[in-house]
């Protein structure tokens, strides 16, 4: 359990700053940079994924094999590549918490898709953090940053496609399944480059190099292993204490390095969704016994 929190942080560090870290590299397009970035977490979480596959002597059948292509296609051509578009057109703070919103999404799905009922802590979550993307966006005002929709779109989709995956972690374990998945989605989107009129690697230099092989080493791939190996040692409740912290170190790391400034409606906005990731947290922490019963174990 102990060893479980440990990982859990690893990601939280290594995650916490990556809309920064992404509005650093310059001279990439962005829909490049989402493919360079998974190309390079791809390969860096392979080795991870061939063991434990040896390890859980996993046979992939070909329905399975499509049905991950499909979800690759749904993870990073669509969700991924919606986000990295905001993240470069928009500022980092407001892309960290609004796409760290994605729980309240993945409970509707969850309800909708896996019958999981919320309770009432988890409906008032859901109300407490849509209210707060409310503040956050402004919606109604003259300034209102149309990428706040691009967000919310990218956050929908991997709510999406986060309860989709859930039958292919369960047969295939977390590594495994989401390495699987993100090399299909890689490959999906590297054969879609061309036809854009993106080049794969062209732009790459001396000034981006680093922060891009950080995106890349630590941000799709080192801290995918740490999530889900925190998660295999604690639980998938415990593991959302991520998109809890998440955003605020984004935020911090926002102010420091790119010296963003928050508006009174931000802060409000974003306390109410820290406010309702801690009702999530504790909601889903109470239902998981009722689930377990429920399901015989």
């Amino acid at each position: 359990m102990n060893k479980g929190y440990l990982y859990l942080t690893l990601s939280i560090l290594i995650f916490g700053p990556f809309e920064v870290i992404s509005k650093l590299v310059t001279g990439i397009d962005a829909i490049q940079l989402n493919f360079l970035r998974f190309l390079i977490g791809g390969l860096a979480l392979l080795p991870f994924a061939i063991q434990d596959i040896r390890r859980r002597q996993v046979v992939i059948r070909p329905q399975d094999f499509l049905y991950m292509i499909a979800l690759g296609i749904l993870y990073i051509p669509i969700s991924m590549v919606f986000l990295q578009v905001a993240i470069q057109n928009t500022s980092a703070s407001l892309s960290t918490f609004v796409f760290s919103s994605n729980p309240i999404f993945i409970a509707i799905f969850a309800a909708w898709l896996l019958d999981e009922q919320p309770n009432r802590f988890v409906i008032i979550a859901i109300a407490l953090e849509i209210f707060g993307l409310l503040f956050i966006s402004n919606p109604f005002d003259d300034k209102f940053d149309i990428y706040f929709l691009h967000l919310c779109f990218a956050a929908i989709t991997f709510a999406f496609y986060n309860v989709l995956m859930r039958k292919t972690t369960g047969k295939f374990g977390n590594l495994a399944a989401f390495t699987i998945v993100v090399i299909c989605g890689t490959v999906s989107l590297g054969l879609f480059l061309p036809v854009a009129g993106i080049p794969w690697i062209r732009g790459i230099s001396v000034e981006n190099i680093l922060p891009l092989l950080y995106l890349g080493i630590l941000g799709s791939g080192i801290t995918f292993v740490s999530y889900y190996k925190g998660m295999e040692l604690t639980s998938t409740n415990v593991g959302s204490i991520v998109f809890f912290f998440k955003p605020i170190l984004g935020t911090i790391y926002a102010i420091l390095i790119l010296d963003e400034r928050m508006t009174t409606g931000f802060v409000i906005g974003a306390s109410l969704i820290i406010l309702g990731s801690v009702l999530m947290i504790y909601g889903k922490e109470i239902a998981a016994p009722m689930l377990h019963k429920q399901h015989g174990k």
